[in-house]
């Protein structure tokens, strides 16, 4: 059984160009959000929107990043995946 490239699995299932929705959750520290986005920021065009919605947790340890990121291709998903995983205070990445 083949195994479909991640490549493959994205071009499948989205429409691209278009919205991709990322979901991050991280330390609560005043520069999480900012690293994140910065991060995004790299992999896309300028003038690409960037939709978020943030969330702390009860306790304020931890806060969730639902992103609406506009992007071009399947191949800048997965660059834009790969820059997040290294952003220190990462817990969860979806």
């Amino acid at each position: 059984m083949d195994v479909p490239l991640p490549h493959d699995l994205l071009s499948s299932n989205h429409v691209f160009p278009g919205i991709y929705q990322i979901k991050a959750i991280g330390g609560s520290d005043k520069d999480f959000e900012a690293r994140v986005l910065e991060t995004i920021r790299a992999e896309i065009e300028p003038e690409a929107s960037i939709e978020v919605a943030v969330k702390t947790t009860p306790g304020g340890r931890h806060i969730s990043l639902t992103l609406d990121v506009m992007v071009q291709t399947p191949a800048q998903v997965i660059a834009i995946y790969g820059r997040i995983q290294k952003i220190e205070g990462l817990r969860f990445l979806l």
